[in-house]
This record gives structure tokens, C-alpha cells and sequence, in this order.
């Protein structure tokens, strides 16, 4: 029974690509307790980073189109570029389940 159920399972993901030469991203090692001392911290600025958002879905038999988001993610962007156009028609045709 379970073999013919996952046929009507869905997997959607998203995944952020830094488009600059540089993430700005630093790895950090620090002891337990030390995250809010300010000694051993740094700001560092977010805006101005080039960045492309891809979210996508598979399923059994079919596949979504990728949406490419650049810019910052909201609410509205995500109805108007995802939901609407992409997620809800894929789903009307036939997966019943999503993750």
C-alpha cells in the first residue's frame, strides 16, 4: 500500500546562491558561554549582496518549474512568483501530499 502512496507525495526546497565574490560569511570557533561577549564578536553588514533564491518541486512522475527569485524574499513576492503561478497549479494536477 505504501508503494502506490508515495506516488502522491511532493518534495519542495529552496536554496539561496551568493552571486558576488565575496559571501562576507566568516566561520566562527568560539567556547561555550562566548556567543554574546562583545570582545570576541563583529558586526558586519548585510545589504548590498547579490544573491538569487531557485525553489523548486519533484515528485513521483513530475517535476515543477524553477522559480528564481532575486532580491529579498517577502510575503508578496512569494504569492505573486511562487504560490499563484507555480505551487498551487502543480499541485491541483495530481500531488496530494506535500512536505
Amino acid at each position: 500500500m505504501w508503494m502506490t502512496e508515495r506516488r502522491n507525495v511532493e518534495f519542495s526546497d529552496e536554496s539561496r546562491f551568493c552571486l558576488s565574490s565575496d559571501s562576507r560569511r566568516i566561520r566562527v570557533c568560539r567556547r561555550r558561554g562566548d556567543r554574546s561577549n562583545r570582545a570576541v564578536t563583529a558586526e558586519r553588514p548585510t545589504a548590498g549582496q547579490r544573491g538569487i533564491i531557485v525553489l523548486g518541486a519533484i515528485a513521483y512522475d513530475s517535476r515543477s518549474p524553477l522559480v528564481r527569485i532575486q532580491g529579498t524574499m517577502t510575503a508578496q513576492r512569494y504569492l505573486d512568483n511562487v504560490l499563484r503561478p507555480v505551487a498551487i497549479p502543480y499541485l491541483q494536477r495530481g500531488c496530494l501530499m506535500h512536505f
